[in-house]
């Protein structure tokens, strides 16, 4: 690998931290528990407010290399048939 493309992923890499919206998970704003409505959809039963998606690799002795992703969101729930965004299920595939 050349120092050019070495120079290009750092740039990147650094550009993608910088870029990241840091969202405070603990804390509700006024606005998000006001929320009665979405303005750009009215007829919304939920709107995702924030969402953020990490997936990375981590070695265990006993069981080898495991991909891990965490997966916080925050949804506001607007009427009753939003609850079903309150539930996830989660697909997993495991070959073996």
């Amino acid at each position: 690998m050349s120092c050019k493309n070495i120079f290009f992923i750092f740039i990147f890499l650094t550009v993608q931290n910088a870029l990241a919206q840091n969202y405070d998970y603990g804390k509700v704003s006024d606005e998000e528990v006001a929320m009665a409505t979405y303005s750009p959809d009215s007829l919304a039963h939920a709107v995702f407010l924030n969402r953020y998606r990490r997936t990375y690799f981590d070695y265990e002795s006993n069981r080898g290399w495991l991909l891990v992703t965490e997966i916080v969101e925050r949804v506001k729930i607007l009427t009753k048939e939003g609850l079903a965004y309150g539930t996830k299920k989660i697909i997993l595939f495991k070959s073996g």
